[in-house]
């Protein structure tokens, strides 16, 4: 069996393995550790870490079983992108709390918003003015986790006449 180098993989994806054995018979793939699954010749990231993959090979009435072929890679955290906000006309000073709607990440995960500066608050999606002129701006952020790189913050902003 000829088992190329596995390049290094982001989280979230999968790939096909593309072995060649001189027999032309099948080759099977199993994970011998890591986090990831192996179904036909396509390999399924679920983790990030340190992978090994095996490819067998059953012999024939006329070939040998070949000897098992093993290979590692790494996978790295995958990067979260996170939406523009939806637009915020400007309003006054003596405006109702109001809802937006939150932007979202690529990944799934949670989206925090808060006031970065200006003169309102924001408590889920509701903003509260503070009864001053200004100009708000929200910031939208989603952290990292085991399996996924911090989002670069996302900003908006609004003016209070």
């Amino acid at each position: 069996i000829t088992f190329p180098a596995i390049a290094t993989k982001i989280y979230g994806t999968s790939f096909n393995l593309n072995p060649n054995a001189s027999s032309s018979l099948p080759i099977s793939y199993s994970v011998v550790s890591g986090p990831a699954t192996a179904a036909g010749n396509v390999v399924t990231i679920t983790g990030v870490g340190r992978v090994e993959i095996a490819a067998n090979q059953t012999g024939t009435s006329n070939y040998s079983a070949a000897k098992q072929v093993t290979r590692s890679f790494m996978v790295i955290k995958a990067a979260q992108k996170i939406a523009a906000f939806s637009h915020i006309a400007a309003t006054t000073i003596v405006a109702a709390p109001f809802t937006i709607t939150l932007p979202t990440s690529n990944s799934g995960r949670p989206v925090s918003v808060r006031v970065k500066s200006g003169p309102a608050t924001i408590f889920g999606n509701t903003v509260t003015l503070k009864g001053k002129v200004g100009t708000v701006i929200l910031e939208a952020t989603c952290a990292s986790d085991a399996n996924h790189l911090a989002a670069p913050e996302v900003t908006t902003s609004f003016v209070v006449k």
